[in-house]
């Protein structure tokens, strides 16, 4: 099994990268997470990630 996680800072991204994921055989594991951090240029950042297998 492989694993690997995608991550963006915009949600539109993160399911365009997922849905792509898919088309080439990975599966979602688990839900989907964010991170409210900090980023000098944005002021506020959000990450969303989600775990894949393979």
């Amino acid at each position: 099994m492989e694993y690997r996680v995608l991550n963006e800072t915009k949600m539109t991204d993160l399911v365009k990268e997922v849905n792509d994921a898919i088309k080439e055989g990975w599966k979602p594991q688990g839900g989907l997470s964010v991170t409210k951090g900090h980023a000098p240029l944005l002021e506020q950042a959000f990450v969303w990630a989600q775990a894949m297998v393979k």
